[in-house]
């Protein structure tokens, strides 16, 4: 190995390259989509498991230990590569920003919910109201009337509503 090998990022590329040299076999990653390497990645993680948890330490030398370990290194970095599919991927099952969508990525609900809290406390201060995380405030609707109220405040924009 050289010294200049070490700074170089590992790629899944790379790994899939280790990973024919090695064993004489590679990965088509380009043929699976995120979800498929995800599931792989799954599986290869439960063998590896149970090898180390059942097995005992010698059995980690062997080649279809390491073979699947360097499976698992290099799915991973395709993930990684691709987008992490654990954070984006988990649906928001919790309902977190309560808007009734749990199919959205957890993720985005949790900023929906960020944003969702500024606006009101956004509103709370046009109104002359004092901000206190109360039931009623967490399980307050933003209604026309409030992004109106904003928009005339704070960008100095009358909004005609029309119901």
């Amino acid at each position: 190995m050289n010294i200049r090998e070490i700074s170089k990022p590992v790629t899944a590329k790379s790994l899939n390259e280790s990973l024919a040299k090695r064993f004489g076999k590679r990965i088509a990653l380009e043929n699976f989509t995120l979800e498929q390497l995800a599931d792989a990645r799954n599986k290869v993680r439960t063998t590896l498991s149970q090898i180390e948890t059942n097995e005992s330490f010698n059995s980690v030398k062997n080649d279809t230990y390491q073979k699947s370990k360097l499976f698992l290194d290099v799915l991973n970095a395709e993930i990684t590569e691709r987008g992490d599919v654990d954070e984006a991927a988990k649906p928001d099952f919790l309902d977190m920003d309560k808007d009734g969508d749990k199919k959205e990525p957890m993720k985005k609900a949790i900023k929906d919910k960020k944003k969702k809290k500024k606006f009101i406390k956004l509103i709370c201060q046009i109104e002359g109201i004092e901000y206190k995380e109360t039931k009623e405030i967490k399980k307050r609707q933003i209604r026309i009337a409030d992004v109106a109220l904003v928009a005339k405040e704070v960008l100095g924009v009358d909004i005609k509503i029309d119901m």
